[in-house]
């Protein structure tokens, strides 16, 4: 007989899985002037303009200077939003005035 203690038998630790991802950018790397769907994509934070498809809006400056009266827009939602300066809307929208 062996008198020799057998070893105990450990479980072999998982792997993680990765996974798949989109190809597109990540969020808050887009510089002033690029397209964008969202603000969180660009790094003033800031992406507006006209048109709801991806990739319509465009980063711009937080701190650029804005002009002209309060405004409604249509936003994205479908929903009447009021930007403060007609020249900074701050989101993208579907079309200016309110919605129908």
């Amino acid at each position: 007989m062996d008198d020799e203690a057998e070893e105990p038998a450990t479980l072999a630790t998982a792997e993680p899985v990765a996974t798949a991802t989109p190809e597109a950018p990540p969020a808050g790397v887009r510089e002033d002037g690029a397209a964008c769907s969202k603000g969180s994509e660009c790094k003033s934070g800031v992406c507006e303009g006209v048109g709801c498809e991806p990739d319509k809006g465009k980063c711009m400056a937080k701190d650029r200077p804005c002009t002209g009266a309060k405004m409604q827009l249509c936003d994205c939602a479908g929903q009447t939003i009021t930007a403060e300066k007609a020249s900074c809307p701050g989101v993208t929208y579907k079309y200016p005035g309110p919605c129908k």
